[in-house]
């Protein structure tokens, strides 16, 4: 699975970009084709746990703490 998610902060456009990895999911934020942040990862496990305490994906949390990080001006220079 991969999954790529535009938005648009400060003028600037980001690319979420979700990959499906061997114990779980990860995402990173890409400005202009580089790597501008961290991966944020969850495992299987720990996903499916948060889905039934929370009901919401872990995905979608994951996802909403990349773009705040953005949107906080927490990322690598591009």
């Amino acid at each position: 699975m991969s999954k790529i998610e535009k938005f648009t902060h400060n003028g600037k456009t980001f690319e979420v970009r979700v990959v499906m990895e061997t114990n779980g999911f990860c995402v990173s934020v890409f400005h202009n084709s580089t790597l501008i942040s961290p991966k944020y990862c969850m495992t299987f496990e720990t996903g499916f746990g948060f889905q039934q305490q929370k009901n919401q994906t872990g995905i979608g949390q994951l996802i909403a703490i990349a773009k705040s990080d953005i949107k906080d001006e927490m990322y690598y220079p591009s």
